[in-house]
């Protein structure tokens, strides 16, 4: 995991996001409302309930087919 993340001309911000992601201590939108920190948990760019929709539900579904 470590030269995944820190390898030769990594962008530090990129590797310090993966970092936290793989620790399962990124805070996303889900994680915050679990914790009740925020109450909204609708998309951001669209206004939809997140995982309904059609945009991250596209991202979603690309990641998956090329893991």
């Amino acid at each position: 995991m470590y030269n995944l993340l820190w390898f030769k001309g990594h962008i530090p911000c990129h590797s310090f996001i993966l970092w936290l992601a793989s620790l399962g201590h990124l805070h996303t939108m889900d994680r915050l409302h679990m914790v009740g920190i925020i109450k909204n948990t609708t998309c951001i760019l669209f206004g939809h309930l997140f995982f309904h929709c059609h945009y991250s539900s596209l991202v979603w579904a690309t990641n998956k087919a090329n893991m």
